[in-house]
């Protein structure tokens, strides 16, 4: 019965879960008057199931997202073991949002009759409530609030002072703060609950610079809310300042500048231009000679050679000579280019094949070349047989 009572008129209640949990466009009415607990987180009071999350060890956690709502009641986050994500996109959230510690809820816990189960100090992680307000949302604290996260995107803002670590912050669109957060609400004594904002400039706002932002702050005339609004940079206005130098063929120039309005300069480089090589002489390559080109830079007068490889014989096939008994063989060609002929594919003598004639029987002191008919003397050899034809008998 404890337990119920601690989390009576809490809309969505988990227990001791990783959740992703997401709301579009629906209402949730927490309670008659609006003050009750829209979402709740605790400790489980299954005690026999449930383990207590060690420190070291991470969790997806309990993530919600709210779009295009418009609600009022409070997000209280007990569960000290699991971090809490809320995303607001185009919602308009009235109440308070607070993450707390072990400690907490070992009194909640305590005052409600759960004394068996308050878990072992080694498991004291205090795990944070991060808040982000985007997409035009707009989040009034109805009382102070404790996050570890804040983030506030250009679209949207949220009602009430802010405190990092103990220091009151600005609190305008664009905005990020981490650690000890505490929203604590505006004040509205003697002021009507609902009103139209009267907002005016107020001191505290600075310009923006050049390169800087500047902040407008703005404070309700009526209640004396307050927010402020970042300003973007200006920008430097550049203008050419004195000096510098044109570029050349080989080096870069360079065109100075400085800011009027603050006075910071910076240097444009010009590119080098490159040389405008202009051909003043060639000499034209041959079959098998070098040929070369002379440049001239239209811009500096600077001097380069190009060389220009030769081209190699452009050779035609005219007639091929067989190899003879006595002479070589060859093939003749003829260039195109350079009108010179020359022999390739040279191929040695053949040779006589000579013949043994006539016969034994028919004395003579010769033989013959089966070829090409030419005679010659036959040569002693062993016995009475020439060396060459192998003719054998009586020479003579």
């Amino acid at each position: 019965d404890a337990y119920i009572d601690h989390t009576k008129g809490s809309v969505v209640l988990i227990k001791s879960s990783n959740a992703t949990i997401t709301f579009e466009d629906c209402e949730l009415i927490a309670g008659k008057d609006g003050k009750g607990n829209l979402i709740q987180t605790v400790i489980s009071n299954d005690t026999e199931n449930m383990s207590a999350v060690p420190e070291d060890i991470n969790t997806s956690g309990v993530n919600i997202s709210m779009k295009d709502m418009d609600v009022m009641g409070n997000i209280l986050h007990e569960d000290y073991q699991r971090n809490l994500g809320l995303t607001l996109v185009n919602t308009k959230l009235s109440g308070a949002i607070n993450g707390y510690d072990m400690a907490h809820w070992n009194d909640a816990a305590a005052q409600e009759g759960f004394k068996d189960f308050c878990p072992d100090e080694k498991y004291g992680t205090r795990r944070i409530a991060a808040v982000a307000v985007t997409g035009g949302s707009a989040w009034t604290a109805t009382a102070e609030s404790h996050l570890g996260w804040l983030y506030i995107d250009d679209t949207s803002k949220v009602t009430g002072k802010i405190l990092v670590n103990g220091v009151e912050q600005a609190n305008y669109q664009g905005s990020t703060y981490s650690g000890d957060v505490v929203v604590i609400p505006a004040s509205t004594s003697s002021i009507p609950a609902v009103h139209d904002h009267n907002w005016v400039i107020a001191e505290g706002g600075y310009p923006p610079d050049c390169v800087n932002n500047g902040v407008n702050h703005y404070k309700c005339s009526i209640c004396g809310e307050d927010y402020y609004e970042a300003i973007p940079p200006t920008g430097h206005n550049w203008l050419r300042a004195d000096g510098g130098n044109p570029p050349d063929c080989v080096n870069d120039g360079m065109k100075p500048y400085y800011c009027s309005v603050c006075g910071a300069t910076y240097n444009e480089v010009l590119p080098a231009l490159g040389h405008d090589w202009q051909l003043s002489y060639q000499y034209d390559p041959g079959c098998d000679y070098d040929g070369y080109a002379d440049y001239i830079c239209a811009r500096c007068y600077d001097k380069t050679e190009v060389i220009l490889p030769a081209l190699g014989h452009d050779w035609t096939f005219v007639f091929q000579q067989p190899a003879s008994c006595k002479s070589n063989g060859y093939e003749v060609y003829f260039c195109n280019r350079c009108h010179i002929t020359d022999f390739f594919n040279i191929t040695p003598p053949l040779g006589h094949p000579y013949k043994a004639y006539p016969t034994p029987e028919e004395p003579s002191n010769s033989h013959t070349c089966a070829s090409c008919g030419e005679k010659e003397p036959h040569t002693t050899g062993t016995g009475n047989k020439c060396a060459i034809c192998g003719y054998e008998g009586a020479y003579g």
